[in-house]
């Protein structure tokens, strides 16, 4: 089933009443004109989202999901070298199943950004096999020389996506979305399975299931919480867009202040909270800013 919304404002749903299928065949996208210092509030306020699965009371939250019966990847990090045509022509030659490729409304102002959405053979009921599955398809393209990293983002199992939508950057001659026949994914428990056990043994790490009694357990042991622990759990909450440039600053500074000194290690460090923790993460171009913006604080401090 497929639910629609337009906006973030809530996390109520409705049900659009056909499949991702029709959807997908019969949907007429619009073309915009995006501003962007506006981009922002317009995908907000304005932009259409959609959840393909199955929702209780058609609320969206991670444990009202039913089930997903097709995976929706944000594609944010595409290798450089690749446009809007040899995209596709790539996606076509190394993913063979049934798939939907269109741009998101973010397109054009900072590189390549589209969504692919995969509908599955079997819907998938954990979100562990979501993941999985989210995982096998990334590191798929990535091997493939489509994708430079994964989006953290796209593993959540109450993700949104946005639905189709051009705007002034996207190629007048070319349809918003794009199609490739083919089978639909496989997505049994067996070969779910099957795609855990490629993972290991390319030696990528399958995150365990985790008890939420202890993952919600409280430490007694401090006495108090410290400046560290504070700015550590903020980034395990989730830092979101308003908040991103700001939150990685205050990182690099106390990165700095606590005495790494090799702006190549502290670079890393922010990468690895960059990709887990904030949504969406930022490039890598405006990490390095970021950076530098904290080393040339830091000597200014210095040399009062």
């Amino acid at each position: 089933m497929l639910y629609v919304q337009r906006g973030l404002k809530t996390k109520r749903m409705e049900p659009y009443g056909e499949t991702l299928a029709y959807f997908m065949n019969e949907f007429i996208p619009e073309t915009c004109y995006v501003d962007k210092n506006s981009l922002g509030e317009f995908k907000f306020r304005s932009c259409y989202y959609g959840f393909s699965g199955a929702l209780k009371d058609n609320t969206r939250k991670n444990e009202n999901v039913i089930n997903r019966d097709a995976i929706a990847l944000d594609l944010d990090f595409i290798a450089s070298g690749l446009d809007d045509f040899t995209l596709y022509d790539s996606l076509k030659l190394n993913l063979k199943c049934q798939w939907w490729l269109y741009p998101t409304i973010s397109n054009g102002f900072k590189g390549l950004r589209y969504r692919l959405i995969i509908p599955l053979d079997t819907p998938l009921i954990s979100d562990q096999d979501y993941k999985i599955v989210v995982f096998f398809i990334s590191y798929t393209l990535m091997n493939k020389g489509i994708l430079t990293r994964a989006d953290p983002s796209n593993r959540t199992w109450a993700q949104l996506f946005g639905l189709p939508i051009g705007n002034q950057h996207y190629p007048d001659d070319l349809p918003i979305i794009r199609e490739n026949q083919g089978e639909l994914f496989p997505s049994t428990k067996e070969r779910v399975a099957s795609f855990k056990k490629y993972l290991q043994s390319q030696g990528q790490p399958i995150t365990p299931d985790i008890s939420k009694e202890f993952l919600n357990r409280s430490c007694s042991y401090h006495a108090r919480t410290t400046y560290t622990a504070k700015l550590l759990t903020d980034f395990v909450k989730g830092i979101p867009q308003g908040s991103r440039n700001n939150k990685i600053l205050e990182l690099a500074s106390y990165l700095i202040g606590i005495g790494l000194n090799n702006s190549n290690d502290i670079y890393k460090l922010l990468q690895v909270f960059n990709q887990n923790f904030v949504m969406p993460p930022l490039d890598n171009q405006e990490l390095i800013g970021i950076l530098k913006s904290a080393i040339r604080r830091a000597e200014r401090t210095k040399r009062e």
